[in-house]
C-alpha cells in the first residue's frame, strides 16, 4: 500500500495486536472469512475500516470492542458469538 492507503491501513484505530496464532490465522484465504467476521481482518473494499468492531480478549474476558484514535478501546454491547456481517452496496 502507498500513500493515503497506507496510511489508513497503520493508524492506531486500525491495527490490532494479536498473539502469533491469531494473526497467522488472519494470513491464511482458509480463515479469512472467520477473521472478517471477528473484526481481525477488515475486507479491501469496506470505505471506513475504522467503524469495524472487533472481538478481542482483555483483562475482563472476550468481548467486542471499537478502537480510539488514542490507542484505547470501547466496549460494544453485543454478545461474544456475534459476528460482524459487510454487505457490498
Amino acid at each position: 500500500m502507498h500513500g493515503e492507503a497506507a496510511q489508513l491501513a497503520n493508524d492506531v484505530r486500525n491495527l490490532l495486536a494479536l498473539c502469533r496464532g491469531c494473526h497467522d490465522e488472519t494470513e491464511h484465504e482458509r480463515t479469512w472469512d472467520l477473521t472478517e467476521q471477528l473484526g481481525w481482518r477488515i475486507p479491501k473494499w469496506v470505505d471506513d475500516p475504522l467503524v469495524v468492531p472487533a472481538l478481542i480478549f482483555t483483562v475482563n474476558g472476550h468481548a467486542w470492542w471499537r478502537l480510539t484514535s488514542d490507542a484505547g478501546f470501547h466496549w460494544i454491547d453485543w454478545e461474544v458469538s456475534h459476528r460482524v456481517s459487510y454487505r457490498r452496496e
